[in-house]
Parts: C-alpha cells; structure tokens; sequence
C-alpha cells in the first residue's frame, strides 16, 4: 500500500526538503483550480512530492481545508527555491509542461536534471494514449483505477476547487508515487534501446523552451480581433444566403420539411396507438396531449432540436450534406467521389466522402456553382469558429494566448499545437487578415526564421542523389529547378527565375494573355514542380497527385516517372526504407527518433500501402521536426550565456519556422546569430550525425505583425520600424 502523508506544520515542510536532498529525487504533481497558470482566479489547491518509492508527502497550498490557507505562498516559495530551483535534485513529472509553467508563475525555475516520464513513454512507444492513468493499468495494475474513487466511472464532472481534501490528497500522492515508479522502469529502457540521447538533448530540453514560450504567451491586436469578428460574422452570412438560394436545394428543403413533420406526426400517432392498446381505461387525457402535440407541428411549434431541423439543412453536417447530395431522392443523386475510411483500420467505409477534395472533384460537374460556395462557406466557418470566434475567449487579461505546442502530439515527431492551433492557420493570403492580429508587444519587432525546404533536403542527403545535391549547393530553388530539369535541364536555371518573376509580378487575368505564353507555361510548370516534390515527401497516391496537379491519373504517375528519371537515387533510397520496414518493422530517423510499423505486414493491402508511406515520410519529417526544435534549444541556451540578448524571447514554431520578439536595434545582430545556428546546429555532438552534402537553410523575415513579415535587409534601419 503506498504511504500518504498530509503535511501539517511548516517543520515537516522543512523535512521534506531535507529527504529531497538526500535522496536526490522530486516527483511533483499539482492539482490547480484550472488548467490557466496565468489567470489571477487559479491557482494550485495542493502539491504531492515523491522523493522515494511508494512514499509521497502532500503540501497543501490554497485549498480550502488546508493548514496553510493564509500563507500558503511563503512556504510554496521556499520548497521552490530549495528544491524546484536545486540542480542536484531530479526533477520528475508526467507532462512536465504544466508544472514548469505553474512554478514560473510563482517566479520558480525548474533547474537541474529533468524527466517527463510522459515523454519517456512517447520515446518508447509512440502511439496514444500518452495519459498517465493508462500507463498505470498497463504497468502499474496494483494502482489500477485510483482515480475513479474521485472522479467516479465516467471522469467527468469533478470540481477540484471544492473536493473533499483527504480523497485530493490520495489521487495526488499516487499520481507522484507512479510517475517516480515510471521513471525509474523508463529510464534503463530509454538507455538500453539508445533513445536517450534523444530524450535528454532533445525532448528535455526542448521541454523548457516551448513552457517559457508558452507561458510568455503571444500578444493579440483585440481591437483588431473585434473588428474581424464582426466582419466575418457578416461574410458568413452572406455565404449562407448565397446557399440557401439555391434553386435545388430550397427544393430539398421543402420536400425535407414536409416529410419530417409527417414523420414527427406518425411518430405521435403510434405512441396514441401504443397508449389505447396498453392503457384504453385512461387514453383521453394521454390521447387529448398527443393531439395537442400534432396540432403544434401543423402550426409550426417546434422544440429546439425539431426547430433547428425544420430550418434548413446546416452546411457544416456531413450527414445532412450527405442526404442532399447522395441519398435523399429529392436531393442531387449525385455518385460519390470516394468514400470516408476508418480512423483505426484505415478501411473503406459506405459512407461517401464530402471532403474538399470530393467537393472540387464533383464541382468540376456542377453547373449551379454550389459546391464552389460550399467551400468558400465551409472555408469562412472554419477560420472564423477555430481563429477569430475561437480564439477570442482565450486571451488573457494582457492581450495575450498561451498556445500549447505538443511534443507528443504526432508520431513522427514533428510538433502539434491546440488552443489555438497556430500549425493549421493557412498560408498565403487566405489568411493574411487573420495573421495580422498576431502582434509583437509595443516597442519590439517580429523576427521569424523559417527553413526552406528543410524535407526536400533531408531527402538529398539521405539518398545521395548527385542531382538534388547540386541544385541545394548552387542555392537554386528546389522547385524552379526540378521544372528545370524535367522541361530541358538545369542550365535553363537563370533564365527560367528571370521569366518567373516578370511572370509572378503580372495580374492573373493578365498571366493567360497569349503575349505572356511563356510566363504562363513556366508557373505552370513550377507549381508541377512543386506539386511532384511534395508528392514524393508524402508519399502521395496517383489519385492525390493528379488532383494536385489538376490531371489524369495516368498523367500523374507519367509526371512521377519523369521525377525519378531525374533524381534516380531518390528512387533507390525509398525502397530501401520500404525493404527495412518490412525486415525490421521500424523506422529511424537522423535524430534517433522511432517510428514503429505495426501494420507493415498487415493483410489488409490498404494498411500495408499506409505503412510503407510512413516508412518513408516519418523519417524525414521528423528529422525536418526535429532540427527546429534543436535550433531552439542552441538559441536559447546562447541567450542564458548572454551571447544573445537576454529579452529575445521565443514565442511560436509553426512547422519549419521560429518566430521571435526582439527590439529593433537588435535585429540585424540576432538574425545574423539565429541564421549560423539554424544552418548549422550542433547535431554531431549531441545525436552523432551530421549534413555532409546538404547544409539547412533558413529565410528570415522581420514584420510589425504576423501578417506583414518581410524579407530581412541588412541595410534596413529597423529601429525607425517602431
């Protein structure tokens, strides 16, 4: 049975310091109020603190029955700063993060050795779930199901705030208890399999970077944001409008409406039958409600959910949309373009896709231009409800979001993000008025640094094709060059880019004037280009491909031969990684990261095909991943040692770039630095490797907001920016 000791007097707080030192070990676990570190309202309830196994002791904080209520911070400072804050005590948790930031908060750093265990599990098997309470049922079962006697069966529900203090106390002692218990299981392993490397130069470390950026937070423009709301409020409308006045689907509508009614009426009907059958001795009043009830359909009275339905189809419900597209005989009785596959089986379901790719393919043959102004519509919805509406409850009392960028949130290793998802904002200019919102704080700049091609490069390197080599050495663009290439040869290089950018300059309308033939055919060819390179990265089917490019399937894998007659050893090099998955069931990447292929001797074709494509794409993208991450971790390791500035301060990646806040008379020094250290980082020294070929390469730009970011000039003058 694990020990649980309460915590009373501050002298037991002082001896519990004392036991950290000595053993060298601090499994520490909050339960807050909330989940928001940076808000005035919340704040830690209580902290549980394994120093050994089986043993954990509680110090109770700003929960109502604790000893402490009245001067709780004090004592919290003091365990901080003797312990949190001592680099000879290990620090461990299960999602770090969280901890990290809720100590900053309370102005402690968590210094020293560090160990998520969560992340050691996610070095050790990639795959959901990465939550502490399935860890423990898995091996941990004599712990199995703590949490129930709190939370109850179904989790939900739980006040933390107001729970009972001793029922607290236990969930948190065990959650301490099991996560030490984790490390000391994980850590042997993770050196063992030859992960640590990995997961002490990397994911530890990477660790503190993103909980400072995240607890910094990224400056919103709100009165910007407020304006933005109302306007897409109006766009969206009009869209709607736009829609609903379709001839064929006001027709759909009214069909619906009459049909649902008759269906709500019948419905009625038989529950009066059910009732004069079971209960004849006492139906008039039971029958005289029901009657009541059909006479308010006829009338239209409506509940709230019959309402809805009644009032027309909504646009953001596949299965609404699929009825009026596929199903219903009063709706288009259109053929599905594809059909929606299993999350889990990635098998074909009978349920028709209406996906974007199917609305594009069955736009193609719709005349109405309904699909057309479906997308728009659906396009609007999305940036308004995940980037606008959705953003606006999550800034906090400085104007500021405090985004969660997830080291564990992919398999390959590449980063995700949430609340809001910074990784999913569109490029380009689709999305320009939403970037313009996010805003370096008054008197400081945003630098971004991003990496060009970062995939495409990793490729050349680890295939050793001569011809992608030159094209990365000479500085060419990857994706003018393989137009190049595939359309005469690289010697038409320079004078290719001098036609593209006479050609991007001009008006589209303009670009498809037979005076502009040449122009027009070279864009053309560079998005083929482009499109093909990426296809290779992704792995992507003849059918993705030549919807990319807007062509036959056929075409499509012709345009794939034409690619490999070019970089041949590119070729070679993927299926080789298909051979090693196959042989060994597994992946790596540069960095040591693990991709594991369960399914790769599958019987099922489809899940066999999915895990070739990840036997090739994981590696590279997780080394793309990865190589971010590790610049982040060099600059700010040159921040602490004062070779750069101390308040440059990381506040975002997205994919392959760092956005940065810095003060203007310091732009042209830190990007000079930031660029040496993301061309270059220290990858033989830490992960035993390095790019001998193909160096990385980053473009930096510098903007007043996310929106407007330009090209960096050294002979700007960016302190007249501000």
């Amino acid at each position: 049975m694990p020990i649980i000791k309460r915590i009373k007097t501050e002298a037991e707080v002082d001896t519990l310091i004392k036991y950290c030192k000595k053993t060298g070990y601090a499994s520490v676990d909050f339960e807050t109020t909330g989940l928001e570190y940076y808000s005035e309202t919340e704040y830690p309830l209580i902290l549980g603190v394994s120093f050994q196994p089986g043993v954990s002791w509680i110090i109770p904080l700003g929960h109502k029955d604790s000893p402490f209520k009245n001067n709780w911070k004090g004592i919290f400072k003091k365990f901080g700063k003797e312990v949190i804050e001592n680099p000879d005590i290990v620090k461990v948790c299960w999602n770090l993060k969280f901890e990290y930031k809720w100590f900053l908060q309370y102005n402690i750093t968590m210094k020293g050795r560090l160990f998520d265990a969560m992340l050691g599990k996610y070095c050790l098997d990639e795959e959901r779930p990465h939550d502490l309470k399935s860890f423990v049922v898995n091996y941990f079962p004599q712990y199995a199901g703590y949490e129930k006697h709190l939370k109850g069966e179904d989790g939900k529900g739980v006040n933390w705030k107001n729970t009972d203090y001793k029922k607290l106390c236990k969930y948190c002692g065990i959650d301490t208890i099991t996560t030490l218990q984790a490390m000391i299981y994980m850590e042997p392993k993770l050196i063992k399999l030859g992960f640590y490397s990995l997961f002490r130069n990397m994911l530890m470390m990477i660790t503190r970077v993103l909980a400072e950026a995240e607890y910094k937070g990224i400056y919103i423009d709100r009165k910007y944001l407020e304006e933005l709301m109302i306007n897409y409020a109006a766009k969206i409308a009009i869209a709607d409008k736009s829609l609903r006045n379709d001839r064929a689907l006001l027709k759909y509508e009214q069909n619906f409406k009459r049909e649902y009614i008759k269906e709500l009426i019948n419905k009625v009907k038989l529950e009066q039958d059910k009732i004069l059958r079971d209960n004849p001795k006492n139906a008039t009043v039971l029958i005289n409600n029901r009657n009541l009830k059909i006479k308010k359909y006829l009338e239209g009275n409506f509940n709230k959910k019959e309402a809805a339905r009644v009032a027309g189809i909504n646009f953001n419900s596949p299965a609404q949309i699929i009825d009026f597209f596929f199903t219903s005989k009063n709706g288009l009785r259109l053929k599905p373009h594809k059909f929606t596959r299993d999350k889990k089986t990635k098998q074909y379901t009978n349920t028709p896709s209406t996906d974007e790719e199917s609305l594009l393919a069955l736009g193609k043959k719709d005349k109405s231009g309904f699909m057309n102004k479906l997308l728009d519509y659906r396009g609007l919805e999305k940036l308004d409800s995940t980037y606008i509406r959705g953003v606006h409850p999550l800034l906090d009392k400085h104007d500021r979001v405090h985004a969660s960028f997830l080291v564990h949130g992919t398999v390959t290793g590449r980063l995700s993000c949430k609340e809001p998802n910074l990784q999913n904002i569109p490029r380009g200019s689709t999305s320009a008025d939403i970037k313009r919102m996010y805003i370096p704080p008054p008197g400081k700049l945003l630098v971004e640094v991003d990496y060009g091609q970062a995939e495409l490069r990793i490729i050349a390197e680890l295939a050793g094709d001569e011809a992608m080599i030159e094209i990365f050495r000479k500085n060419y663009n990857i994706h003018v060059a393989t137009a190049c290439k595939m359309n005469g040869g690289l010697h038409l290089y320079d004078k290719v880019k001098s036609i593209l950018k006479k050609a991007e300059e001009l008006d589209p309308k303009d670009l498809i004037k037979p005076e502009n033939k040449e122009g027009y055919f070279w864009v053309k060819q560079k998005k083929k280009g482009k499109s093909l390179n990426f296809s290779i990265v992704y792995q992507q089917g003849d059918d993705a491909t030549a919807q990319t490019l807007d062509c036959t399937k056929e075409e499509a894998a012709e345009f794939k031969k034409d690619w490999f007659k070019q970089f041949p050893k590119v070729k070679k090099w993927i299926d080789k990684q298909k051979k090693r998955a196959h042989k060994y069931g597994y992946v790596k990447n540069m960095f040591g990261g693990k991709r594991r292929l369960h399914n790769i001797d599958s019987e099922k074709y489809g899940m066999v095909l999915e895990a070739e494509r990840q036997a090739v794409n994981a590696p590279v993208q997780g080394a793309s991943g990865y190589f971010t991450l590790l610049s982040m971790i060099v600059i700010r390791d040159k921040i602490l040692k004062g070779e750069l500035p101390r308040d440059l301060l990381a506040v975002y990646t997205v994919h392959d770039s760092i956005g940065y806040y810095v003060e203007p008379k310091d732009v042209t020094k830190v990007v000079s630095e930031i660029c040496k250290i993301c061309e270059n980082p220290e990858t033989l020294k830490y992960f035993g490797f390095e790019m001998k070929e193909v160096k990385m390469k980053v473009s930096p730009e510098v903007g007043k907001n996310w929106a407007e970011l330009k090209e960096f000039d050294p002979w700007i003058d960016y302190t007249k920016w501000v």
